[in-house]
């Protein structure tokens, strides 16, 4: 979905008003959506089980 989003950023975005914002909010949506399944994880795993999965780490670096 993320980067179905960023598709529709071009060279023209600063003359669509509308979109531009409307992509600065879905931006701050699928981060905060990252973050809370972060945490998640954080609760299910614990903290260090979470941090000897790549894959969380992966999560984890691209998120911070």
């Amino acid at each position: 979905v993320t980067h179905s989003s960023q598709a529709f950023e071009d060279i023209y975005i600063e003359q669509r008003r509308t979109i531009k914002v409307i992509l600065e909010y879905a931006d701050k949506i699928f981060t905060y959506v990252f973050i809370l399944e972060m945490v998640l994880k954080w609760v299910a795993y614990g903290f260090q089980t979470y941090f000897t999965n790549a894959w969380c780490w992966l999560d984890f670096l691209i998120v911070d």
